[in-house]
């Protein structure tokens, strides 16, 4: 009998033929016909999050599948962002109880970027319209979704705003990153702060939603401040 050795080839690659011998041995000879993918997954250099969890999907799956996969996600573009916040405290503020006058609370959310601003920025490609650099703040706690809008954004008053306009991100970008950077200072009234937005207008309640973010419970006195770092990353495959 003739003992087979077929060549190793990817989960669910077919094996090209089967011969039989006239002593009734059979000898299987398989032919990768997946070397092509197993160079381009080899080469697959991920440059985010979501391609390096793709990377490792590969080696369980079938040939056709990962190559479908691998077509798919080398032509998308890839955006992904976070929010990354601190508090400010005046002295006499009822909510430092005794704590820093400067509270660093890192990363806070990596959602949502909305379909609202999405359309915007499709509608907005080209011209000078698109102007997602002013920050909102928000009351309201609900899970952040696709589909939150200026709307739906439960903003505080504009009276509490400093001038009564959403502040104005700075934002010095790289080759591929956008940080917008505010700081909001508590006016008037006090405010407990559950969200935080990036729109394209100042005025309060105005323009489209871009990204929508939970900020967890955030309670600010007259005078207290918030700081927002909103950084958006882009790359041109996963």
């Amino acid at each position: 009998m003739v003992v087979a050795k077929p060549e190793l080839v990817m989960p669910g690659a077919p094996v090209s033929s089967i011969r039989r011998h006239g002593t009734g041995g059979i000898e299987i000879v398989s032919m990768d016909k997946w070397s092509e993918l197993k160079r381009r997954i080899h080469d697959f250099n991920p440059k985010t999050d979501m391609g390096r969890i793709v990377a490792s999907c590969f080696k369980w799956l079938p040939p056709d599948l990962a190559q479908e996969l691998l077509d798919t996600v080398t032509r998308c573009v890839i955006i992904t962002t976070q929010l990354e916040l601190k508090i400010f405290r005046t002295p006499d503020s009822p909510y430092r109880h005794g704590g820093p006058l400067v509270l660093d609370l890192g990363v806070v959310s990596r959602r949502k970027v909305t379909t609202q601003g999405v359309v915007a920025l499709c509608v907005a490609w080209g011209s000078a319209a698109f102007n997602m650099i002013y920050m909102g703040m928000g009351t309201a706690s609900g899970a952040e979704a696709n589909t939150d809008t200026v709307a739906s954004f439960v903003e505080i008053a504009a009276a509490n705003y400093a001038g009564g306009v959403r502040p104005t991100c700075t934002h010095v970008e790289s080759s591929n990153t956008v940080p917008l950077v505010a700081t909001h200072t508590q006016t008037t009234a006090g405010n407990t702060i559950e969200e935080h937005g990036i729109m394209d207008s100042a005025t309060q309640e105005a323009g489209n939603l871009w990204d929508r973010s939970l900020t967890g419970t955030q309670t600010l006195a007259v005078g207290d401040g918030l700081q927002g770092t909103y950084t958006l990353t882009a790359s041109a495959e996963a």
